[in-house]
């Protein structure tokens, strides 16, 4: 099941955001992938991230983010904080994390934490209001690489 589906979303039409002093990077909003955000709003993968992470869900969104050389996102003070859920879908292939592209989060007590890409990993963050997160710079080392993952926000 993995495979058609990261073959749909690779063949999806991204769009480029910037604005430079806060992120680079390619995306398209799941809800244009119908079947893929079917699953991901169903009544079921609702009971499991409840049953996981202990959060009922109010509201969600996903999005898939495409990074390549010179794509990130940055730490920004206007950046407000919030509570819930974070998910990340791994799709990347064969990412090296010497290329950066990886997420990064950080507490209010300053310690990092970091998300080394992984192919067909599911992760789910359970952030607080004083959490942050960001996506190291990709660099030249990454070629044509494009790091892909699905990233949601559930509140």
């Amino acid at each position: 099941a993995f495979k058609p589906l990261k073959k749909q979303l690779a063949r999806t039409k991204l769009v480029k955001k910037l604005i430079p002093d806060q992120y680079a990077y390619s995306e398209i909003d799941i809800k244009h992938l119908k079947y893929f955000s079917a699953f991901l709003n169903s009544p079921t993968f609702k009971q499991y991230l409840k049953f996981i992470t202990g959060f009922q869900s109010k509201k969600a969104t996903y999005s898939l983010k495409v990074f390549g050389h010179r794509d990130y996102t940055l730490l920004h003070d206007n950046e407000k904080g919030w509570n819930g859920v974070d998910l990340i879908l791994d799709i990347t292939d064969d990412w090296e994390q010497s290329w950066g592209g990886y997420v990064r989060y950080i507490n209010a007590e300053g310690t990092l934490f970091t998300l080394v890409p992984s192919e067909n990993t599911l992760t789910l963050v359970k952030r607080t209001a004083d959490m942050h997160s960001f996506v190291k710079y990709v660099n030249s080392a990454a070629g044509n690489n494009r790091r892909m993952f699905v990233e949601g926000k559930i509140i």
